[in-house]
């Protein structure tokens, strides 16, 4: 016997083994599995197309019918599976299933072979699904040391698998259990066709991990409705002490694709019998839904001492017809359900109802998987252009650019980049409104305040803004500023840089809000071009053409940023120098500031409070200084005149008196006459000049001046300062725009299409996906084209 097998006993010699052969081939009845070989053509073209499936590696996505033999370690699930398969597993310590071996058995008119592969769920891109582990085997003595090295390669991913195939093997394993598969392909005259997973053993006790693993990769392959499970429980221990039974049930409540099978039946305790035929007479309530058989396979006595395949299939056949209750069994309906043939039949026939009846539904998770497939290659970028790497950037820059043109112009949409300005631009403009400066025209130290009538000639044009907030401004400021400032002027003359100096108060204050409203364009400029440079739309997923193409748009941000300030830097020092060209505007506002000046200071005096008209205590105390409803009429008649004599306050009927017309009031009369002069417009305000003039009254015509300035600057500021940043940053980042780009790439330089070709490489995740995609289509397709030989030829 082979000094690396405790299995079966299989001839060193290559005489002895022939005569072996020999005789397991002397009759059919004596092939693997204990089946006929010359099965129906139909049944072997089924399990063939199983195989090609398989083969295909479209089981993880398809659901292929196969066994999975499950059961807890020392179930004897080894044994059963030698028995089925005729090869001998590893059975040295420390060397139990650790990885899923899946079993491919296939009648061939040749003779014994078996190849050994592994097969890794994940496998890197573009490596084969399953990779040969050494050559092809035709000596059965050599199959359990390649198993047994294979599973250590399963178990080393990081390592070449061609380190354990040959020699000594490395010490140490990378894990102790692996989702990865040992596949094992046994042709010949003497196999019968069939095709089942060996997993791992479920561990009771133990180290918590290696448990939670082995049961998740159990369960990963029993719970498919195309998997039928063969549960392995051993006699020796109590059923309830066995969780594989249960765990198996909780995939298959009906129990319809479970099969059951009960080990070591020599090891029944004694008056114990009857608890493990009752699962065969299907008398157990809880498992009389599933078909349970019974095998008798070598003890470790019999594996040392040499027996041979044949030798234990004669030994199991003799003890159930000899050993009760078995032999009771095997005399009646129960003969069926017991022995290693028995067993592979049903499984057989199992497998092979299973397989005809969900070829249609294969078919159309083939189709899905594909349409799936497809879809998702479709959803991915184009591959680069490796011939025109240059025309294709150049193609990209100018879309990219074209966007960004677009953009800028302005869009038809809430979130557009326009749209977002304009409340930027209304708050720059309140901010230079609240610039306007608070001209007070009474003294400072004036005991009794007047009130300040709002600007009733500018509620049209500015009722949405905010009054201004700066300091008060009084007369007397005016003036002490206005006569420090004499020179050689001629007496009542006052040099123009005093109103200067109040004009470039405010002025001076127009920077900070010019600026601000640049930062944030500049901001969403920037956000905007950036967003389209990180999109899929132009650069696809070229990350290391648009991590390029970033600091280069950003750059040129900045120059056109700088060239933005120093128009605004213009615009500043232009305000700066004061002068209009806007006469009539200028002039139509300043009359109309002095004339609500003067009318304020002049009240102060008994005449002016006459022809103007006191405001009456209600008007003053319940206006609001500065809102519309505190205007009052400069027409108003004279306070305190009395009533027409006519009228009485006595409780009684009025006294007839002759009629007499009521006295004219002395303004009324006062512009009569003028009006009879021929003064045909005038009001009673303008009556204030012919009041004695007052030296300081020359502080209100410098308000006014300035005041009248203020309204015609400001409004021509509003407009120019987002005029300039649209015209030079908004609209003008676009210009160079794409140039920059080109040459920031390098795209005309010596190397200009190594460049290219560089930053048109994929990034390695879409490669990768790309790759995983095209073999999964190449899979699906090569499984579709199995099923149409099968279809075509069936």
């Amino acid at each position: 016997m082979s000094s690396t097998s405790t299995g079966f006993s299989t001839p060193d010699s290559t005489a002895d083994h022939s005569d072996a052969m020999s005789d397991a081939q002397s009759t059919s009845s004596n092939a693997l599995g204990l089946l006929d070989p010359q099965v129906s053509e139909q049944r072997r073209r089924i399990f063939d197309l199983i195989n090609r499936l398989r083969n295909t590696g479209v089981q993880s996505e398809i659901s292929v019918p196969v066994i999975a033999v499950v059961g807890a370690q020392s179930a004897g699930k080894s044994s059963m599976i030698e028995a089925i398969s005729g090869i001998s597993l590893p059975r040295k310590a420390g060397t139990c299933t650790r990885c899923p071996t899946e079993v491919h058995l296939q009648w061939a008119d040749a003779s014994w072979t078996c190849d050994v592969s592994l097969r890794r769920d994940s496998v890197t891109v573009g490596e084969p699904h399953a990779t040969p582990f050494g050559s092809t085997i035709t000596e059965r003595s050599q199959v359990t040391e390649r198993i047994r090295r294979a599973q250590r390669a399963i178990l080393n991913p990081s390592r070449d698998p061609d380190d354990y195939l040959h020699g000594p093997e490395p010490q140490a394993d990378d894990s102790s259990f692996s989702s990865d598969c040992i596949v094992l392909k046994i042709r010949g005259r003497d196999v019968t066709d069939l095709l089942f997973v060996d997993l791992p053993g479920l561990i009771v006790g133990g180290i918590e991990e290696e448990r939670e693993l082995v049961e998740k990769l159990v369960r990963d392959n029993i719970n498919r409705e195309s998997c039928i499970v063969l549960v392995t429980v051993t006699c020796e221990t109590d059923f309830e002490n066995q969780p594989t039974y249960k765990l198996a049930r909780e995939h298959d409540p009906d129990g319809s694709r479970i099969v059951g099978v009960l080990t070591k039946p020599d090891r029944v305790p004694p008056g114990g019998e009857h608890l493990w035929t009752a699962h065969i007479k299907r008398e157990n309530s809880r498992t009389k839904n599933t078909e349970w058989f019974s095998v008798k396979n070598p003890s470790h006595e019999d594996l040392r001492a040499g027996i041979t395949w044949q030798a234990s299939r004669s030994a199991e056949d003799q003890y159930f017809a000899s050993a009760e209750p078995w032999l009771t069994l095997s005399r009646g309906a129960f003969a069926s359900q017991l022995g290693t043939a028995n067993l592979t039949k049903k499984l057989s026939d199992m497998l092979y109802n299973l397989m005809l009846e969900r070829l249609p539904l294969i078919q159309q998770e083939l189709d899905a998987a594909l349409a799936k497939t497809q879809a998702s290659l479709k959803d991915l970028p184009p591959p680069p252009s490796s011939e025109e790497p240059v025309s294709e950037i150049v193609r990209m820059v100018s879309e990219f650019t074209r966007e960004a043109d677009s953009q800028t112009q302005g869009v038809p949409e809430a979130d557009g980049l326009l749209q977002q300005m304009s409340g930027a631009e209304e708050v720059f403009q309140t901010d230079i409104r609240l610039t306007v400066p608070n001209y007070k025209p009474w003294r400072s130290d004036d005991q009794q305040r007047s009130y300040m009538p709002s600007f009733d000639f500018l509620l049209h044009e500015e009722e949405h803004l905010r009054a201004g907030r700066g300091p008060s401004i009084f007369v007397d400021q005016v003036m002490r500023d206005a006569r420090s400032a004499v020179t050689r002027e001629l007496p009542d003359n006052y040099p123009f840089v005093v109103q200067k100096r109040a004009i470039l108060q405010f002025v001076d204050l127009w920077r900070a809000p010019a600026f601000r409203l640049f930062e944030v364009i500049q901001a969403r400029v920037e956000a905007l071009l950036l967003k389209l440079v990180s999109s899929d739309a132009h650069f696809g997923h070229y990350d290391k053409l648009k991590k390029l193409v970033g600091p280069i748009v950003i750059a040129h941000i900045a120059v056109r940023a700088q060239e933005t300030q120093q128009r605004l830097d213009f615009l500043l020092a232009m305000e700066a120098e004061v002068k209009t060209r806007n006469v009539h505007y200028f002039r139509s506002y300043r009359d109309k500031f002095l004339a609500l000046y003067k009318g304020v200071w002049r009240r102060r005096t008994p005449q002016a409070r006459r022809i103007l008209g006191e405001p009456s205590p209600e008007r003053e105390t319940s206006s609001d200084p500065g809102s519309p409803g505190s205007t009052r009429s400069y027409l108003d008649s004279e306070a305190g005149t009395p009533p027409p004599a006519h009228y009485t306050t006595a409780y009684a009927a009025p006294r007839e008196v002759p009629m007499r017309p009521p006295p004219t009031p002395p303004l009324e009369r006062a512009l009569r006459a003028l009006y009879d002069l021929g003064l045909t417009r005038l009001e009673a305000r303008d009556l204030l000049v012919l009041m004695r003039s007052d030296p300081e009254e020359d502080a209100l015509f410098i308000m006014a001046n300035v005041r009248a300035y203020f309204q015609v600057a400001y409004k021509r500021f509003v407009d120019n300062v987002p005029l300039a940043i649209d015209e030079a940053f908004v609209r003008g980042v676009v210009v160079g725009l794409q140039t920059a780009i080109l040459t920031g790439i390098g795209i005309g330089g010596r190397d200009g299409f190594e460049t290219c070709q560089r930053l048109l490489q994929e990034p390695e995740h879409i490669k990768r996906r790309r790759d995983e995609l095209l073999e999964k289509e190449s899979r699906f397709k090569e499984a579709h084209r199995e099923l149409m030989r099968f279809t075509v030829t069936s």
